[in-house]
């Protein structure tokens, strides 16, 4: 059975990890990607053509470049039904395959992997954390402290008492220019120290309450960085969800926040009761998180 490489979700920290705070991403289930070969053309063969080619540029000497290009010619694809431009990481699952598949310096040291699968996933944004692709070649949540150290956790059961899920916008969006649009509002003195003083605050203690299952206590903090979202970060959610995001905030039922760089794409929520606030958000495609 071919393996399969997860998407991921960054549950907390969204922005906030470019001013040093921590971050949460962990790996999900609702989505396949795996390697395949075809003798019939398949879509996904242009854009690894096009990384091998940038791969040989770069003059790339961990990846094995022959067999890329040899898998190629017989037929390798990579198969996955992760949406692109959603926050579900369909960039990072590729860096990661391709590190998985044709590395040339096997290694357990996390400093370099995640070194050389930002190396790989530069190609697609320019500039990668390496963040997302390391969720989806460990498979578990990985938590960046505030000492920039990178953290493996076990897995979390996450329908245990707060149920996670996504809601589909139905329109892709691009990182690039909204993460340009943040480093442009930082530049305003009261708008870093909004989020020093109220979001930073409210993502650790986020983290800190999944981590130790407080579910009452997340809920509480999950609902301050959806207000602070919904005042600081309004041009950041579409217009036509801004009804349902107030209606959130009016509510203990479920709460919503961007889901990575927002835009487009899927918004993260979270809920104690799952099917009542299923009911609240009808006519909404939800995504319940596995």
């Amino acid at each position: 059975m071919p393996k399969n490489f997860p998407a991921k979700i960054l549950l907390f920290g969204e922005y906030t990890i470019l001013l040093g705070s921590p971050a949460l991403a962990i790996p999900i289930n609702n989505f396949q990607s795996n390697w395949n070969f075809s003798d019939a053309p398949h879509p996904s063969q242009v854009h690894l053509q096009t990384l091998l080619q940038h791969l040989k540029t770069e003059k790339c000497d961990f990846i094995d470049l022959f067999r890329f290009e040899k898998d190629l010619r017989k037929g390798l694809l990579f198969d996955t039904n992760i949406p692109i431009g959603y926050g579900a990481g369909s960039s990072g699952v590729v860096s990661a395959a391709v590190l998985d598949r044709f590395t040339l310096q096997s290694t357990e040291k996390i400093d370099v992997i995640r070194a050389q699968l930002k190396f790989i996933e530069d190609h697609f944004h320019g500039n990668s954390s390496g963040l997302d692709p390391m969720v989806s070649y460990y498979g578990k949540p990985i938590l960046i402290d505030e000492e920039k150290q990178i953290n493996l956790l076990e897995p979390m059961t996450l329908q245990e008492g707060c149920t996670f899920f996504l809601i589909d916008t139905q329109r892709s969006r691009s990182t690039a220019p909204l993460v340009a649009s943040f480093k442009e509002k930082i530049q305003e003195e009261n708008f870093i120290a909004a989020i020093k003083q109220d979001l930073v605050p409210a993502v650790r203690q986020s983290i800190t309450h999944l981590q130790e299952k407080a579910w009452t206590a997340l809920m509480e903090s999950a609902h301050d960085i959806s207000m602070f979202q919904f005042k600081h970060f309004k041009d950041f959610i579409l217009p036509n969800f801004h009804d349902l995001w107030l209606k959130s905030l009016r509510t203990d039922l479920f709460s919503l926040k961007l889901c990575g760089a927002g835009g487009g794409g899927y918004i993260l929520g979270m809920s104690p009761d799952y099917l009542a606030a299923k009911k609240l958000m009808r006519g909404y495609k939800l995504i319940k998180i596995s």
